[in-house]
């Protein structure tokens, strides 16, 4: 199938892949939220599980391991100025 790139021309099947590796968890990914300007993600899982990763093309690396909650986490949210991260059961 062609896809469609957002100005409308063709993908190139050929081109290198810009997206980084995938961030696996074990349980059911509840949110996500991106720090509005670092290349941090925060995700948090069914089982209250948080975890925040420095991505880029390359690699992931794991920064941090929040394990505040004893259920499911299923709010996240970065501050303006993504000095705090908020989460909520």
């Amino acid at each position: 199938l062609e896809q469609e790139c957002r100005n409308g021309a063709a993908a190139d099947p050929n081109a290198a892949d810009e997206s980084p590796p995938d961030i696996v968890y074990s349980d059911h990914v509840m949110r996500i939220a991106f720090h509005p300007s670092a290349a941090v993600i925060a995700a948090s899982s069914v089982s209250g599980y948080v975890g925040l990763y420095q991505y880029d093309v390359n690699e992931n690396r794991k920064v941090a391991d929040i394990d505040h909650h004893t259920q499911s986490c299923r709010a996240l949210q970065f501050t303006e100025d993504g000095g705090t991260l908020f989460s909520g059961a």
